[in-house]
């Protein structure tokens, strides 16, 4: 469990209980809410390669995809990585890890698939799911 999630304040007077959120625990949301942005803004730049009726394909550019063929799937993993570190529960990190697993495998067959399909246009640098490594 995240050590400064959870904490509790209870005013000079005794007659209310209040939660606050401390400092850390703002950086920990924050850092979810910029992982879930992301993730959304991957996922509208997949929609806007197509338009409706037009079946051509592009290579995907733009906020992520300079690092990885599938962002949406590295920042969904962050997400989870910080609701897993904030609950602490064996469950949630054995749905991250399955999760994590299912998305690797789907990014490295996007990946092969991009790679395939668009040769010398598609960025010799970009790896699957894991900036710089895979």
């Amino acid at each position: 469990m995240c050590p400064c999630m959870g904490r509790t304040s209870y005013p000079t007077n005794g007659v209310l209980s209040q939660t606050y959120l401390t400092l850390c625990d703002q950086c920990v949301l924050s850092t979810l809410k910029f992982f879930q942005i992301s993730n959304l803004s991957t996922h509208l730049t997949f929609r806007s390669l197509r338009r409706r009726g037009d079946t051509t394909k592009a290579v995907p550019f733009g906020y992520g995809f300079g690092w990885v063929s599938c962002p949406n799937y590295l920042f969904e993993m962050l997400a989870w990585s910080v609701i897993c570190l904030l609950s602490g529960n064996l469950a949630a990190w054995l749905f991250f890890t399955a999760g994590a697993f299912q998305m690797t495998r789907l990014a490295l067959r996007k990946h092969r698939s991009y790679k395939k399909e668009f040769e010398k246009s598609y960025p010799r640098g970009r790896k699957a799911i894991f900036p710089f490594v895979l």
